[in-house]
């Protein structure tokens, strides 16, 4: 009798290992580089991984451009741009743009974060912006949100970051206060 029931059981539990396996394979977080788009003044010019989209962004722009260590889940990064300003404008700013949108492709339009890095530090906010502690030395940091999007700057001694979060699944305060330290920690 134990001999059948291990029998039968062998075929339910390779179909379980299997179904474990094929989400794992599949699953969004996979380990595998994924192809972003890299743009210029918003054209796509090529798809490569993120290391090396942002590796062709921050020599076009001239500074290192900063992955988040912490993205909220379920976001991926779609693309990384670099905008130089009008051609011909001494000192003109250029700016490094990294859009992330769901994971999930039927949610499109329900999330989207951009962040947007300046190898400067650019003016703060209007005094309607409420100043935010991130808990890391030597930055400033701000928060302002509208009906449509929230804003966040921060701000080290060199670096500028815009921080725009929009959509009716945004991700909470706490999980962007985590991106936008990551930003500014070493």
């Amino acid at each position: 009798m134990n001999r059948k029931l291990f029998w039968m059981g062998l075929p339910a539990a390779g179909a379980v290992a299997g179904i474990i396996l094929a989400a794992f394979v599949f699953s969004p977080e996979s380990t595998e580089a994924r192809e972003v788009q890299v743009r210029e003044d918003g054209a796509v010019v090529a798809s490569a991984s993120a290391e090396d989209a942002v590796a062709k962004v921050s020599k076009r722009v001239g500074f290192e451009v900063k992955l988040p260590g912490s993205v909220p889940y379920p976001l991926k990064l779609d693309f990384v741009d670099s905008v130089l300003g009008p051609e011909g404008v001494p000192n003109a700013m250029k700016l490094a743009v990294l859009s992330y949108g769901p994971a999930d492709s039927a949610k499109q339009g329900q999330v989207n974060l951009r962040i947007e890095q300046a190898g400067v530090r650019f003016a703060s906010p209007d005094d309607r912006a409420q100043k935010i502690d991130l808990g890391v030395a030597g930055v400033d940091a701000f928060f302002q949100a509208t009906d449509r999007a929230s804003g966040y700057w921060v701000f080290t001694e060199h670096r500028g970051f815009l921080v725009t979060v929009t959509g009716p699944a945004s991700p909470s305060q706490p999980e962007v206060y985590k991106l936008l330290a990551s930003l500014v920690s070493d």
